[in-house]
């Protein structure tokens, strides 16, 4: 039972999901997010950029002082 006034013809074979195509999608995403991941940590690990770029050692020695303190 249809409600619509359009004129559409049926499909004569079903509509298929391609699944190939949504699996393979994720798998790309997915690795690459896996990757960017690992870049960040190590960039935030072995370098000083997230501390030059946010000021984190600023926060951090407000902390410190404020701890040695108490």
């Amino acid at each position: 039972m249809t409600i619509s006034k359009d004129r559409v013809k049926p499909s004569p074979l079903p509509d298929s999901w391609k699944l190939r195509e949504i699996f393979a999608t994720g798998v790309v995403l997915g690795t690459y997010m896996a990757l960017m991941t690992v870049v960040f940590f190590w960039i935030m690990k072995d370098t000083d950029f997230f501390s030059v770029i946010v000021y984190i050692f600023v926060f951090l020695n407000i902390i410190t002082t404020k701890w040695r303190k108490l």
